[in-house]
């Protein structure tokens, strides 16, 4: 007999399970009020969803008997006019980023000849949709060596490029992005780039979007859930050539944004409020990250993120001393994301998304107690044993 428990999640593990971290933790000894949990093992937006949010589902009450417009014909000329793309450009929304992520290689592999190369680390459901889909996956750390890790045979070049922009979880953008991208694009012209930019918009670099005639074999990913903090409304969008986007149609399920989901689109792409959002969310993560990061950087190697999350690790870098460290965390109320399972990288890294000023402060307060209390400790302990 198969029991519940072996299938109930056929995925990578991912960070914001906030009822598991929360066990987890007062296994270990936290009593703490559930609502004084720091999760930053998510990265969403610190500052939280825009002051429409419950405007918006008020007045969806009477859509949501009523189907959505299949076409999503009017929210997808809002995002066309918000990005100012060109007309020969589509839009097509998923249940978040992970669904078209996921049919993106289904697409693909019947128009390629699926070989693929993903930069790594990486956001997992990259490797885990291009391998489902069956592309013969090779990976690359090195941003140059990514761009250049084929011969100039036509025969050695992947199919295909998969890479964040910024990357999930360092935080890390290529050099000269986008300008040098799509530069590179252009002389590629038969490989399919697909850029995820996620969280773009956290940054303070310029979309590849704000460039004019992006390229046809450019598909370019954007979630909402990340910068507007709503990851229960699942609302992923790709931008690609109008060719492509009716390819990739076939591979997704009709109405892929429920009415909500639609209403709270529509109104992030007209509503005048959301430049002025946008650039508050970008100034204060550049800020909140340089000082948190200026704070660790004596007692922790740290990767240079450009976005609202951050890559740490103790000192010595040892497997041991990264789960320790999550522990020790977790015991105080605070939840890291473990790194274990990002291609590229292993369990000695943790990746931190920023909060709210007070949070930050607390998790700050957590990680330099670490190292003042316990930087010795798992030198000559194991893991176990400090359980």
């Amino acid at each position: 007999m198969i029991h519940q428990t072996e299938f109930t999640h056929s995925h990578g593990y991912h960070g914001g399970n906030r009822s598991l971290l929360l066990q987890r933790a007062r296994s270990l000894g936290w009593t703490g009020a559930d609502a004084a949990f720091i999760d930053a093992s998510v990265n969403l937006n610190p500052l939280g969803p825009p002051d429409f949010l419950k405007e918006v589902l008020f007045q969806s009450y009477e859509r949501l008997v009523e189907y959505p417009d299949p076409s999503y014909g009017e929210l997808s000329a809002l995002v066309i006019q918000y990005h100012q793309c060109n007309s020969n450009m589509d839009v097509v929304f998923g249940n978040g980023a992970d669904d078209l992520i996921f049919a993106l290689p289904r697409m693909l592999k019947k128009i390629t000849g699926g070989r693929a190369l993903i930069r790594i680390p990486s956001y997992g459901s990259y490797q885990e949709a291009l391998e489902l889909a069956g592309f013969a996956v090779q990976t690359e750390q090195n941003w140059d060596r990514f761009f250049c890790k084929f011969d100039e045979r036509l025969d050695d070049e992947p199919d295909t490029m998969w890479f964040g922009a910024p990357n999930n979880p360092d935080g890390e953008l290529p050099q000269d992005y986008p300008d040098g991208v799509v530069a590179f694009a252009r002389k590629k012209p038969k490989i399919y780039f697909v850029i995820d930019e996620s969280f773009i918009d956290f940054t303070l670099e310029t979309s590849l979007l704000n460039r004019e005639m992006v390229p046809q074999n450019i598909i370019v990913l954007r979630s909402l859930t990340k910068l507007f903090a709503v990851p229960g409304l699942r609302i992923g969008y790709g931008i690609l050539s109008k060719e492509l986007g009716y390819q990739l149609r076939k591979e997704l399920p009709n109405w892929p944004l429920n009415s909500l989901a639609e209403a709270f689109s529509r109104r992030v792409f007209s509503d005048a409020s959301i430049l002025d959002f946008i650039q508050r969310t970008k100034q204060y993560v550049a800020t909140e990250r340089s000082r948190i990061m200026g704070a660790l950087s004596s007692w922790y190697d740290l990767c240079p993120s450009k976005g609202n999350f951050f890559l740490l690790r103790p000192r010595d870098g040892a497997e041991q001393a990264g789960a320790f460290l999550r522990d020790y965390c977790l015991r105080r109320g605070l939840a890291l994301r473990d790194c274990s399972n990002f291609p590229g990288l292993g369990s000695s890294w943790s990746r931190l998304g920023l909060k709210n000023f007070s949070e930050n402060d607390q998790m700050l307060k957590i990680l330099l107690d670490f190292v003042g209390a316990h930087s010795s400790m798992y030198h000559a302990t194991t893991h176990k044993d400090l359980e």
